[in-house]
């Protein structure tokens, strides 16, 4: 996991009193109990998904950082703020702030809107992030182009102004193509992916 880490040029170092002194920013919106007051060592942490209590769990389980807590920064978004999901303290003592997405929402552009801030908020202030999936795919580091898909996909939008699922899913199939190939498209060409399925310049 720490070889996915984004680092600005600039690392500020923050000491276990700085760390200390986070403190939770906001309360999840989840029914399940068990997400809300997730134990781990006499410790309670906040998660919105039970993927982000798996992968929470890893960390922990294997001491991946020195500290964790969850929900503990807002970072400006538009007019209002957005939370990243875990903030770590490294075991040199850096700050590395997490979010945790499946692999196809990485792509819907307002995630990609919430992931540029967060990545600004991290340059202005010398911290990490890590944006990654449940198998440790990092956002940043998907580049994997399917010629084939990629032209089809466009040509369909400058045909139609957009993809429906329907037709993506025949392309998608045609061109044996993959999710990252899609997270790969809308990075390069700046798309807009949202939900109900849309893809579109």
């Amino acid at each position: 996991i720490n070889r996915l880490i984004c680092f600005p040029n600039k690392r500020r170092c923050i000491t276990d009193e700085d760390f200390s002194r986070l403190k939770t920013e906001r309360i999840v919106s989840s029914d399940e109990e068990e997400l809300k007051n997730f134990q781990f060592n006499e410790q309670s942490y906040q998660c919105e998904s039970y993927l982000e209590q798996r992968i929470l769990q890893k960390f922990l389980v294997n001491g991946t950082f020195k500290s964790i807590k969850t929900q503990s920064l807002k970072i400006p978004f538009k007019d209002y703020f957005y939370h990243p999901d875990f903030q770590c303290l490294t075991h040199d003592n850096h700050l590395v702030l997490v979010e945790i997405k499946p692999l196809l929402r990485m792509g819907v552009c307002t995630n990609i809107e919430k992931f540029d801030a967060l990545k600004e908020y991290c340059k202005k202030y010398g911290f990490g992030y890590l944006i990654i999936d449940e198998r440790g795919n990092s956002f940043e580091d998907i580049d994997t182009e399917n010629a084939e898909f990629s032209k089809t996909v466009l040509t369909e939008i400058h045909q139609h102004e957009r993809v429906t699922y329907e037709r993506y899913r025949q392309i998608y199939l045609q061109t044996n193509a993959s999710v990252k190939n899609l997270i790969t498209l809308i990075k390069k060409h700046k798309l807009h992916f949202s939900f109900p399925f849309c893809l579109r310049y």
